[in-house]
């Protein structure tokens, strides 16, 4: 099974996980690609609503929109880069 690795759920995060899911879907592939985000919450933020006082609002579990279309997480940092030829382990550092 092939895994992609999508660092950050900011703007381009979650876009590039829901149409991995997608083109996955379209060409009957889902069972051979595993989708998997890495983000420091379990959140995705609205950040041009940051300048708000209140900002529950602008948080969107991560659950709600990635679990529909079989995307999972992993709430952590990455700390080693370039990416090549890594293991990614959830909670370890080296």
């Amino acid at each position: 099974m092939k895994r992609i690795v999508i660092v950050g759920c900011g703007f381009a995060g979650p876009w590039t996980a829901l149409g991995a899911a997608k083109t996955s879907h379209d060409l009957q592939k889902e069972s051979e690609l595993e989708i998997v985000v890495i983000n420091r919450s379990p959140f995705h933020g609205i950040r041009v609503r940051y300048y708000e006082e209140d900002l529950s609002s602008t948080r969107i579990p991560l659950d709600d929109l990635l679990k529909p279309v079989n995307v999972s997480y992993i709430v952590g940092e990455v700390t080693i880069y370039p990416f090549t030829n890594y293991t990614i382990i959830k909670n370890f550092r080296l």
